[in-house]
C-alpha cells in the first residue's frame, strides 16, 4: 500500500493545481490555412486540454517555432474567446490581445521591426478603437499594391461570412431603413484587420453592426508589394435591404 501513496499524492496535486494536460488533436494546414496532409503543410496545430480551457498552438513546420499560442474556452479556433498571441516565423512577437466572441476587446498590441516598436490600441464596447500609441516604425498603409489583400477563400467566402454574421439592426428594421454602409479598414502585413472606420453610413444601427462584423473577421491574405507583405487600405460595401419585411444582407 505504501507504494501507492506517491501516485495518489501526485494525482491530487495535479487535480488541485489544475495543470493536468491531455493532448486532444493535431492537424496540418497549408499556406491558406486549409487542412492538408503533412507533406504539403506549412503549419501544424496542437490542441491541448486543461481543466477549464484549451491551449491551441499553431507551429511553423519550417523551424517548429510557434505561429500562435491561444488560451481559448473551446478547442474550436473559429470561436475565439481568450488570450491570443501571434508570432513571426523568426520567433518575434507579432500581436497579442483578448478575443471575446470573435471580437477584439480590451488592449491589443502589435510589434514591428522585430519588436523594436509597436502599436497599442484599446477596442471599446461601441466598436470604436482608441489608439494609445502608434509605433513610429510601422509602415504607412498603401491604397494600391501589386497584389491586393484577399479574404481567405475569396469573395464567395467573404459574402458567406457576411450573410452568416450580420444581423439586421432592430431600429433599422422597425423604421424600414435601407442602404449601403461603406467600411474602410487596413489589412495589416500579418493579415489582421485594423483601423476600421465608416466612409459612408446608414442610420438605425447599421454602421455599428457593420463595424461589429468586421471586427469578427479572421486574418486575411495580406497585400504584397515587390513580393513583401505590407499594410493596405481596403474598402468594403455592406448592403442592408428589406424584402417583404424580411431582412437580407450581402
Amino acid at each position: 500500500m505504501k507504494k501507492l501513496y506517491p501516485l495518489i499524492a501526485a494525482a491530487l496535486l495535479c487535480f488541485t493545481a489544475g495543470n493536468c494536460y491531455c493532448q486532444t488533436d493535431t492537424a496540418f494546414f497549408d499556406g491558406d490555412w486549409k487542412t492538408c496532409n503533412r507533406s504539403n503543410a506549412k503549419y501544424y496545430r496542437i490542441v491541448t486540454r486543461q481543466v477549464a480551457r484549451y491551449i491551441i498552438k499553431d507551429v511553423y513546420i519550417s523551424n517548429n517555432s510557434p505561429q500562435m499560442i491561444a488560451f481559448n474556452e473551446t478547442a474550436d479556433i473559429s470561436a475565439r474567446n481568450g488570450k491570443f498571441t501571434y508570432f513571426n516565423e523568426d520567433g518575434t512577437k507579432q500581436s497579442e490581445g483578448i478575443w471575446r466572441d470573435n471580437i477584439r476587446t480590451g488592449t491589443w498590441r502589435w510589434w514591428y521591426d522585430g519588436g523594436k516598436d509597436s502599436t497599442v490600441a484599446t477596442y471599446n464596447d461601441d466598436g470604436s478603437v482608441t489608439y494609445l500609441y502608434k509605433g513610429a516604425h510601422r509602415e504607412k498603409a498603401l491604397m494600391f499594391v501589386e497584389q491586393m489583400p484577399t479574404y481567405p477563400g475569396g469573395e464567395e467566402a467573404l459574402h458567406k461570412f457576411l450573410q452568416t454574421h450580420i444581423r439586421y439592426p432592430k431600429e433599422a428594421n422597425k423604421n424600414h431603413t435601407e442602404g449601403t454602409v461603406v467600411i474602410q479598414f487596413v489589412v495589416e502585413a500579418d493579415g489582421s484587420v485594423d483601423e476600421i472606420k465608416v466612409l459612408r453610413g446608414v442610420e438605425g444601427g447599421c454602421n455599428e453592426e457593420a463595424i461589429r462584423v468586421i471586427n469578427m473577421m479572421p486574418r486575411w491574405q495580406p497585400g504584397k508589394q515587390n513580393g513583401t507583405a505590407v499594410p493596405v487600405y481596403f474598402n468594403l460595401p455592406i448592403s442592408f435591404t428589406l424584402d417583404d419585411g424580411k431582412k437580407k444582407k450581402k
